[in-house]
């Protein structure tokens, strides 16, 4: 009989300046049911980010202020290219969200069973001042980019653009231009009464959110979900 498998998992934490945000993903990650896991955090800001807890054994905090003007591709690769020795899969783990305690476990069974490179949620929720939004993208093998969950091998083959140098400096879109050339599958990450994976908008993000505006744009359909706005508020406290 073939013993079972436990794949080891790195969740990659891009930060730059944001204590008090990184502290709540560091918190999220530690809450997860899956053990094999490890915390890489990247860290480009000014101010070395600080890690505020015991468990250093499953974290590793690189502080890099040198590298803060490279493109967002760049920085994939090179943290991704930082990850403990022996790791299978590599998750995204962005210092702005919040995720449920089931997240890395969810994401983890469901990339071998979907049989696909790289599998994330098509739907989440944000939080925004107070307000609760419900994002869907239609478009099934569409995975947002702070969900990405996919197989280190995956990342090798194809990584991310960010290191020519025509591209401009803290370019965008990275992720979207990695699942163009993989093969990819997304998921729900919103259900009646709660979430997988909660983004926060703060006005300090890479990109710019214009809600209102975005509300039914092609494969894309944004809606106020006001039965949320009481949980998150709790979640998303700093």
């Amino acid at each position: 009989m073939t013993p079972f498998w436990t794949p080891q998992v790195c969740a990659i934490c891009l930060t730059a300046d944001r204590q008090a945000l990184t502290d709540r993903a560091v918190a999220c990650f530690l809450a997860q049911t899956y053990k094999p896991s490890h915390l890489l955090i990247y860290d480009t800001g000014k101010k070395p980010y600080r890690l505020n807890c015991l468990a250093s054994s499953r974290i590793t905090v690189v502080n890099d202020g040198h590298e803060m003007a490279r493109a967002i591709g760049a920085l994939r690769n090179t943290a991704n290219g930082l990850t403990p020795p022996g790791t299978d899969i590599l998750i995204h783990w962005d210092s702005d969200d919040w995720s449920s305690p089931h997240r890395i476990a969810d994401q983890v069974a469901c990339l071998p069973e979907s049989g696909r490179d790289c599998v994330g949620y098509n739907s989440v929720l944000f939080w925004r001042r107070g307000e609760a939004w419900a994002y869907t993208n239609r478009n099934s093998d569409y995975c947002i980019g702070a969900s990405l969950c996919y197989w280190r091998k995956t990342w090798e083959r194809q990584p991310f653009k960010g290191n020519r140098p025509d591209m401009a400096k803290r370019a965008l879109g990275e992720d979207k231009e990695f699942l163009q050339h993989i093969d990819a599958e997304g998921f729900p990450a919103i259900f009646e009464d709660h979430a997988t994976l909660v983004c926060e908008i703060h006005g300090g993000n890479t990109m710019s959110y214009d809600l209102e505006a975005m509300q039914a744009t092609g494969d894309t359909f944004w809606r106020r979900a006001p039965q949320f706005d009481a949980k998150l508020a709790e979640l998303m406290k700093l």
